[in-house]
């Protein structure tokens, strides 16, 4: 097992929203951790910044994913145990001062050919806190038109499969959206990005959108 966990060490009220926001989404992957930190702490406690604090919620999810495997080891008759990884790590940025991107990637095996690999993106606005969706982007009656933008940078035998997720990032003159391994594709084919110009789509934006795109 092995883990990187990067967040946000300032005090002001936004940064404090997105670091609890952030903290849950990484330590609570499994039923077992969301149970640990269900049990740790009241919402208030949640929201200490001290490091110990985050701290003891780390110990807490290693001996909870530790706890996990060892319920999914089977012991053959032949004596033969199945290795197990965890591997899990986060990245930060920001755009334009405006969004703060928290980036999230695992790596979990637990038997046969190969294991998987997954990214997560969310987007934070850094004035209120608030997770950035499709839905704050575009109007639902653009996102038909956003759709076909995000199919026109992907080959055409996946477009069946492709749909507007809130697995984005949001970069400085464009939007970025990634599908994990399965999700549109096979195993092999690996993660596929499709990346659309700000240009493009913005005069699909919601009008409270556009400023996360304008420096």
């Amino acid at each position: 097992m092995a883990y990187q966990f990067i967040y946000p060490s300032g005090n002001t009220a936004p940064i404090r929203r997105i670091r609890e926001q952030i903290t849950n989404d990484f330590f609570s992957y499994t039923d077992a951790v969301t149970k640990v930190l269900d049990n740790h702490s009241s919402p208030s406690d949640r929201q200490d910044d001290s490091h110990r604090a985050l701290n003891l919620i780390a110990r807490q999810y290693e001996d909870a994913i530790i706890e996990e495997i060892a319920t999914q080891l089977k012991v053959e008759d032949n004596g033969f145990t199945g290795k197990n990884y965890d591997e899990k790590y986060s990245a930060v940025s920001t755009v334009n001062n405006k969004v703060f991107v928290y980036m999230m990637q695992g790596y979990w095996y637990r038997g046969g050919l190969h294991g998987l690999e997954t990214t997560t993106t969310t987007n934070y606005d850094l004035q209120t806190g608030d997770k950035i969706t499709i839905d704050d982007l575009f109007p639902e009656e653009s996102q038909s038109v956003m759709l076909e933008l995000v199919k026109q940078e992907i080959d055409e035998s996946l477009w069946p499969k492709v749909m507007l997720t809130d697995n984005f990032m949001i970069l400085p003159k464009g939007i970025r959206f990634r599908f994990n391994p399965y999700e549109i594709a096979s195993y092999g084919d690996g993660r596929i990005d499709a990346t659309v110009k700000y240009t493009d789509f913005r005069h699909l934006l919601k009008p409270t959108a556009i400023r996360y795109f304008k420096q």
